[in-house]
């Protein structure tokens, strides 16, 4: 069995190489540690869909604080209506 804490640390740290990061589960409120955290966070409820509760407290933030994220991610990464064009295209080229 995965534990959750162990999902999260892997994924920082891939996220980490892939984007020449330092610690982005430390309290940084940097533009980029913040967003690698959404997409950390999107990516883990979407694929191991671990409540809101257990991956605030393997990432010591408020689960208010995971949902918030969760939502912001998915708005950068909407498409603006009848276009095809992304609402932050900056943000969709991270990934």
């Amino acid at each position: 069995m995965v534990y959750h804490s162990e999902i999260v640390k892997s994924a920082a740290h891939l996220i980490e190489e892939m984007g020449g990061l330092d610690d982005v589960l430390a309290k940084s409120r940097k533009r980029c540690n913040v967003e690698a955290r959404s997409i950390i966070i999107a990516y883990i409820r979407n694929r191991y869909k671990i409540s809101l509760k257990k991956l605030g407290v393997d990432m010591k933030r408020h689960h208010a604080t995971i949902l918030n994220s969760e939502r912001i991610h998915l708005l950068r990464m909407s498409k603006v209506k009848n276009k095809d064009k992304y609402v932050y295209p900056e943000y969709v080229h991270l990934h």
